[in-house]
Protein backbone atom coordinates (compact mmCIF):
# COMPACT_ATOMS: atom_id res chain seq x y z
CA UNK A 1 0.00 0.00 0.00
CA UNK A 2 1.30 3.58 -1.06
CA UNK A 3 1.77 6.26 1.72
CA UNK A 4 -0.50 8.78 -0.18
CA UNK A 5 -3.29 5.53 0.23
CA UNK A 6 -2.52 5.59 4.23
CA UNK A 7 -2.94 9.03 4.04
CA UNK A 8 -6.01 9.09 2.61
CA UNK A 9 -7.51 6.25 4.87
CA UNK A 10 -6.92 7.89 8.34
CA UNK A 11 -8.10 11.05 6.97
CA UNK A 12 -11.38 9.33 5.79
CA UNK A 13 -11.65 7.20 9.42
CA UNK A 14 -11.17 10.95 10.96
CA UNK A 15 -13.32 12.15 8.84
CA UNK A 16 -15.91 9.48 9.83
CA UNK A 17 -15.29 10.01 13.33
CA UNK A 18 -16.27 13.99 13.04
CA UNK A 19 -19.20 12.92 11.40
CA UNK A 20 -20.51 10.48 14.46
CA UNK A 21 -19.81 13.55 16.79
CA UNK A 22 -20.81 16.41 15.47
CA UNK A 23 -24.06 14.98 13.31
CA UNK A 24 -25.80 15.24 9.76
CA UNK A 25 -27.01 18.75 10.27
CA UNK A 26 -23.73 19.86 10.87
CA UNK A 27 -22.25 17.79 7.86
CA UNK A 28 -25.14 19.06 5.41
CA UNK A 29 -24.23 22.62 5.73
CA UNK A 30 -20.32 22.06 6.02
CA UNK A 31 -21.45 20.05 2.13
CA UNK A 32 -23.83 22.87 1.03
CA UNK A 33 -20.24 24.94 1.99
CA UNK A 34 -18.06 23.05 0.34
CA UNK A 35 -19.84 23.40 -3.24
CA UNK A 36 -20.60 27.06 -2.79
CA UNK A 37 -16.76 27.47 -1.56
CA UNK A 38 -15.98 25.95 -4.64
CA UNK A 39 -18.45 28.00 -7.32
CA UNK A 40 -17.19 31.30 -4.32
CA UNK A 41 -13.09 30.66 -5.04
CA UNK A 42 -13.78 29.80 -8.91
CA UNK A 43 -15.46 32.71 -9.11
CA UNK A 44 -13.09 35.36 -7.53
CA UNK A 45 -9.68 33.71 -7.53
CA UNK A 46 -9.19 35.24 -10.83
CA UNK A 47 -9.86 38.36 -9.93
CA UNK A 48 -7.95 38.20 -6.42
CA UNK A 49 -4.83 36.71 -8.43
CA UNK A 50 -4.52 39.69 -10.44
CA UNK A 51 -4.60 42.16 -7.60
CA UNK A 52 -2.28 40.38 -5.15
CA UNK A 53 0.58 39.16 -6.87
CA UNK A 54 1.84 36.07 -4.66
CA UNK A 55 4.37 34.25 -6.82
CA UNK A 56 3.29 31.41 -8.68
CA UNK A 57 1.56 29.89 -6.26
CA UNK A 58 -0.93 31.84 -5.93
CA UNK A 59 -4.04 30.36 -7.66
CA UNK A 60 -4.22 27.87 -5.63
CA UNK A 61 -3.30 29.12 -2.49
CA UNK A 62 -5.97 31.94 -3.32
CA UNK A 63 -8.58 29.25 -4.16
CA UNK A 64 -7.97 26.54 -1.60
CA UNK A 65 -8.35 29.92 0.87
CA UNK A 66 -11.65 31.07 -0.25
CA UNK A 67 -12.73 27.82 -0.59
CA UNK A 68 -12.19 26.98 2.99
CA UNK A 69 -13.52 29.88 4.39
CA UNK A 70 -17.01 29.96 2.61
CA UNK A 71 -17.39 26.30 3.49
CA UNK A 72 -16.01 27.15 7.15
CA UNK A 73 -18.23 29.46 7.36
CA UNK A 74 -21.40 27.29 6.12
CA UNK A 75 -19.87 24.96 9.09
CA UNK A 76 -20.14 27.36 11.72
CA UNK A 77 -24.04 27.99 10.44
CA UNK A 78 -24.78 24.23 10.43
CA UNK A 79 -22.90 24.09 13.92
CA UNK A 80 -25.36 26.70 15.26
CA UNK A 81 -28.02 24.95 13.96
CA UNK A 82 -27.23 21.23 15.13
CA UNK A 83 -26.98 22.75 18.89
CA UNK A 84 -30.47 24.04 18.69
CA UNK A 85 -31.43 20.45 17.30
CA UNK A 86 -29.71 19.20 20.25
CA UNK A 87 -31.83 20.93 22.65
CA UNK A 88 -35.35 20.02 21.11
CA UNK A 89 -34.32 16.43 20.25
CA UNK A 90 -36.55 14.82 22.59
CA UNK A 91 -36.42 11.47 20.69
CA UNK A 92 -33.50 8.92 21.47
CA UNK A 93 -33.56 7.39 18.16
CA UNK A 94 -33.11 11.18 16.45
CA UNK A 95 -30.08 11.85 17.43
CA UNK A 96 -28.64 8.54 16.79
CA UNK A 97 -29.95 8.72 13.03
CA UNK A 98 -28.62 12.38 13.17
CA UNK A 99 -24.85 10.62 14.06
CA UNK A 100 -25.31 8.00 11.82
CA UNK A 101 -26.03 9.87 8.74
CA UNK A 102 -23.77 12.53 9.94
CA UNK A 103 -20.67 10.21 9.95
CA UNK A 104 -21.94 8.60 6.13
CA UNK A 105 -22.20 12.22 5.09
CA UNK A 106 -18.52 13.05 6.38
CA UNK A 107 -17.05 10.40 4.17
CA UNK A 108 -18.89 11.81 1.41
CA UNK A 109 -17.77 15.23 1.75
CA UNK A 110 -14.32 14.08 2.83
CA UNK A 111 -13.99 12.30 -0.63
CA UNK A 112 -14.70 15.49 -2.65
CA UNK A 113 -12.20 17.48 -0.03
CA UNK A 114 -9.10 14.93 -1.24
CA UNK A 115 -10.67 15.09 -4.37
CA UNK A 116 -10.46 18.76 -5.04
CA UNK A 117 -6.65 18.95 -3.11
CA UNK A 118 -5.35 16.37 -5.64
CA UNK A 119 -7.18 17.74 -8.56
CA UNK A 120 -5.18 21.27 -7.42
CA UNK A 121 -1.99 19.17 -6.93
CA UNK A 122 -2.63 17.37 -10.20
CA UNK A 123 -2.77 20.39 -12.01
CA UNK A 124 0.01 22.39 -10.03
CA UNK A 125 2.48 20.26 -9.01
CA UNK A 126 5.39 19.63 -11.08
CA UNK A 127 5.66 16.27 -13.26
CA UNK A 128 7.79 14.32 -10.36
CA UNK A 129 4.41 13.78 -8.65
CA UNK A 130 3.37 11.73 -11.32
CA UNK A 131 4.26 8.52 -10.02
CA UNK A 132 3.50 9.07 -6.61
CA UNK A 133 -0.59 9.47 -8.20
CA UNK A 134 0.09 6.71 -10.35
CA UNK A 135 1.15 4.84 -7.38
CA UNK A 136 -1.84 5.37 -5.28
CA UNK A 137 -5.06 3.41 -5.71
CA UNK A 138 -7.22 5.91 -3.98
CA UNK A 139 -5.87 8.95 -5.01
CA UNK A 140 -6.50 7.68 -8.60
CA UNK A 141 -10.06 6.61 -8.17
CA UNK A 142 -10.77 10.20 -5.71
CA UNK A 143 -9.51 12.04 -8.57
CA UNK A 144 -12.58 10.51 -10.98
CA UNK A 145 -14.96 12.88 -8.72
CA UNK A 146 -13.33 15.73 -9.67
CA UNK A 147 -16.30 15.29 -12.60
CA UNK A 148 -18.64 16.06 -10.38
CA UNK A 149 -17.04 19.84 -9.03
CA UNK A 150 -15.65 20.97 -12.31
CA UNK A 151 -19.05 22.19 -13.31
CA UNK A 152 -19.20 24.72 -10.55
CA UNK A 153 -15.26 26.36 -11.56
CA UNK A 154 -16.23 28.75 -13.92
CA UNK A 155 -14.40 29.57 -17.45
CA UNK A 156 -12.47 32.23 -16.46
CA UNK A 157 -10.51 30.45 -13.70
CA UNK A 158 -10.11 27.33 -16.14
CA UNK A 159 -8.63 30.13 -18.56
CA UNK A 160 -6.41 31.49 -16.21
CA UNK A 161 -4.96 27.84 -14.75
CA UNK A 162 -4.06 27.49 -17.97
CA UNK A 163 -2.39 30.24 -18.24
CA UNK A 164 -0.58 30.78 -14.96
CA UNK A 165 0.17 26.35 -15.11
CA UNK A 166 3.50 27.71 -17.32
CA UNK A 167 4.64 30.19 -15.16
CA UNK A 168 4.76 27.34 -12.21
CA UNK A 169 8.45 26.84 -12.38
CA UNK A 170 9.33 22.89 -12.31
CA UNK A 171 11.55 21.37 -9.69
CA UNK A 172 14.24 19.57 -11.01
CA UNK A 173 14.19 15.30 -10.42
CA UNK A 174 16.33 13.87 -7.82
CA UNK A 175 17.44 11.01 -9.24
CA UNK A 176 20.11 9.29 -6.99
CA UNK A 177 22.39 7.10 -8.62
CA UNK A 178 22.77 3.85 -6.93
CA UNK A 179 26.12 3.39 -5.25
Amino acid sequence: MHWLDILIIIWLGISLYSGLKMGFIYKAATTIGFFCGLWVASRYTPELAQKWHLGPWQMPFIFLLLMSLVSRVFGLAGWLINKLFHLVAILPFLKTFNRVLGGVLSLGLSCFVISSVLYVADIYAPQSIDPVMQKSIAGRNLLKLSIFYKPFLSAKLDDLIKKEKNKIPTIPSADIPNR
